[in-house]
């Protein structure tokens, strides 16, 4: 078996069979696996999810059972059920390019020691919200950048590497109690071990970001939480810190340049307006921790 990819999921079944129709649809010469882990707190699983397992010339899905403890510990169950030589971990709101699967099979081949991930885009391209939420995550992103085309982070979603070097770090904090997070602290991890992160933009992965104001402003509040989360399990010199005010004026100013007035200035605003909503996510946990389990599965996210 080539790659296994593992996608965790919670009550979006409509969502996950356009991912798994992409994945039919992939061109490549290899074989690879699907793992769904129905991660729902409910341990019937849903009808919906028992018609998605399928097996075809070069691909079997099959659906596991998951324990509902959130998106990190979903994530290494699957890889204790992985046969592949690569994993892949997806989203279940995505769909990937029909070329996707073969592409970072190709650059982990010939790149020992690294991780890949592609470009992450909205799929809804008139919903300002979803083009405010692709704009903050590449922001982010090009600010944790090392010299081209290195990178310090990539996002789980869409993340591809070797099975054997997950291991070796460690796999996923199953400690993380939010759907945010996890993966900032993985990638820490993974460069502080001597791996490296490369992102392919030519490799596009089409995200289902939100598409209201309610859902982006739930989604900046729990990365704030997932913020705090992170800050306590890595060493203080790597822990988060207040930007430059360049950085947020870019945050902001930005988009008028990328989408025009008044398009590009809703956006930006709605940018302005998820760092402070990051600010109150991270001073709740501060202030008041709770570990919030699977319910980090349904708060917004995306």
């Amino acid at each position: 078996m080539t790659i296994s990819v593992i996608i965790p999921t919670v009550s979006r079944p409509r969502l996950l069979a356009q991912l798994l129709d992409s994945l039919r649809e992939q061109i490549f010469d290899g074989s690879f696996e699907v793992i769904v882990i129905d991660d729902a707190i409910d341990k019937r699983r849903p009808p919906e999810l028992d018609g998605m397992s399928f097996r075809t010339g070069q691909c079997e899905c099959r659906v596991v059972l998951g324990e509902g403890k959130g998106p990190a510990r979903a994530r290494n169950l699957g890889v204790e059920h992985a046969k592949g030589t690569y994993l892949l971990f997806l989203d279940d709101d995505v769909r990937v390019d029909r070329r996707y699967v073969g592409r970072v099979v190709q650059e982990l081949q010939v790149r020992p020691e690294h991780a890949v991930s592609g470009m992450q885009t909205a799929i809804d391209r008139r919903n300002c919200f979803s083009l405010a939420a692709e704009w903050l995550l590449t922001v982010f992103s090009e600010g944790e950048s090392m010299p081209a085309p290195m990178s310090k982070f990539a996002p789980s979603n869409g993340l591809a590497l070797r099975r054997s070097d997950f291991q070796k770090c460690g796999g996923f904090d199953p400690g993380f109690p939010l759907a945010a997070g996890e993966d900032r602290e993985f990638s820490t991890r993974w460069i502080a071990a001597g791996f490296h992160i490369i992102v392919l933009r030519e490799a596009a992965v089409e995200h289902h970001f939100p598409q209201s104001f309610l859902a982006l402003m739930k989604q900046q509040w729990r990365y704030g939480r997932g913020t705090f989360h992170y800050q306590t399990r890595v060493p203080p010199s790597q822990a988060p810190r207040i930007r430059r005010m360049s950085f947020y004026l870019q945050v902001v100013v930005k988009p008028l340049r990328q989408y025009g007035f008044p398009r590009g200035a809703l956006i930006g605003m709605l940018c302005g307006l998820s760092q402070g909503m990051i600010a109150c996510g991270y001073l709740r946990e501060r202030i008041w921790p709770a570990v919030q389990g699977p319910a980090g599965w349904n708060d917004g996210r995306a």
